[in-house]
């Protein structure tokens, strides 16, 4: 084998490589990427996919009836273009879709603010479906969490907990630090109405210590107010 076939091999083995641990880098660590993220994403992933057909000789060709032939381009040119184009049907979200998404997430918080219970349940359950039909973790969360305050309003407090732990989990497996800690806090206070002060005190200590970590001094002020209550009553 020559020494150019050698090489060859090696960077088509080092380009899919790359390619392949881009993919899981959008998947598992960057789960929500922002348009700026998806577009290098796309300029990466298509470079070397392009990198690793380069190896492979041939010629795409784009022809009509008229003319036999009026584009003729090499492989790896071919390939870039093909995956560049086609990535965004994977890793972007439809604008108007997101866009609609967020209004009716501002009329379910109208409705609860105001009492609107059924009204924002069915809200909060259509946008539930929805992010759930567009693979959004974070979105799908943040609806759990305000069918939770629906719940929690209704004195449903089963129902609210069960809720706040389904986006708890979500947020933990994201990787999102402060809305962990938020349904922490919730969960906290579910278990307070719920006249269980030993769990809520368990579950407002974890959104605290989250809290301070990160330095939000605002939540961790307003947890600590929870924790102090509770403590009161415990000591009287």
């Amino acid at each position: 084998m020559s020494d150019i076939k050698r090489i060859n091999k090696l960077w088509a083995l080092v380009s899919s490589g790359a390619a392949l641990t881009s993919i899981l880098l959008t998947v598992f660590v960057l789960p929500e990427p922002t348009p700026f993220q998806n577009t290098i994403f796309r300029v990466l992933i298509s470079l070397l996919a392009a990198g690793f057909c380069a190896t492979i000789p041939g010629y795409l060709t784009v022809a009509t009836r008229e003319r036999k032939a009026f584009l003729s381009i090499g492989g790896a040119l071919a390939v870039f273009i093909l995956v560049f184009y086609s990535i965004p049907t994977v890793l972007e979200k439809p604008d108007n879709e997101i866009a609609k998404l967020k209004e009716e997430f501002k009329a379910a918080q109208f409705a609860l603010v105001n009492q609107q219970l059924d009204s924002s349940r069915d809200l909060y359950n259509n946008i539930l479906r929805s992010y759930r039909d567009i693979g959004s973790r974070q979105g799908e969360a943040q609806a759990l969490i305000g069918l939770g305050q629906v719940e929690y309003q209704a004195d449903n407090l089963l129902q609210a907990e069960k809720y706040y732990k389904q986006s708890l989990d979500i947020y933990l497996e994201i990787g999102n630090r402060e809305k962990e800690a938020e349904s922490y806090y919730y969960l906290g206070n579910t278990k307070h109405k719920a006249a269980d002060q030993d769990n809520a005190l368990k579950f407002f200590n974890k959104s605290l210590e989250i809290y301070k970590v990160i330095g939000n001094r605002t939540q961790v002020e307003l947890v600590q107010k929870s924790i102090d209550k509770i403590t009161k009553m415990h000591n009287k």
